[in-house]
């Protein structure tokens, strides 16, 4: 069986591959929203659409759902975010971008030399402060994928039991 909520975690990915591309501005908030709400939405579609497609498969998910850290920081972080961008169109994550200047061998800036310029991301508050929140989006996939294995072992082991019994 496969899981409708691999396709919504493999949307992810590509949604963080893009995010990883630097943007700016309105191209920033965009792919930010997509990545939150598409890291929350694996959950979703797990319980909603794979956890009712069997009796096998709701019972998996629900066991796997039991044992989610619902109190875990990584957690928290995945349903508040999607819950403040979709609810209220805020965000935890900000941009900014350093521009590294040059100047003549005396040490005196004549003008604006750009020598570089880096484009930084960080979270703004809460339990995550300071961090890059494309490495939170990575880390929610880790934890999904996680979630996801444990669901089809579970589907699988329990398809094996059966079948064993018919035996």
């Amino acid at each position: 069986m496969t899981l409708k909520a691999r396709e919504v975690l493999d949307d992810c990915r590509f949604a963080l591959r893009e995010f990883r591309t630097d943007p700016m501005g309105q191209e920033f908030r965009v792919r930010w929203v997509a990545a939150v709400t598409l890291l929350r939405a694996v959950g979703h579609v797990l319980r909603k659409v794979d956890g009712e497609s069997s009796p096998r498969a709701k019972e998996a998910v629900r066991h796997a759902w039991e044992r989610l850290p619902k109190d875990d920081p990584l957690w928290r972080f995945i349903d508040d975010e999607r819950n403040n961008v979709l609810k209220e169109y805020g965000f935890g994550a900000g941009q900014g971008v350093a521009i590294h200047v040059s100047s003549l061998g005396d040490g005196i800036v004549y003008g604006v030399v750009v020598g570089s310029q880096e484009v930084t991301y960080v979270m703004n508050s809460g339990p995550f402060k300071g961090r890059d929140p494309r490495d939170l989006i990575e880390e929610g996939l880790r934890l999904w994928e996680t979630v996801l294995e444990a669901v089809e072992t579970d589907i699988a082991g329990a398809g094996a039991d059966a079948r064993q019994l018919e035996t």
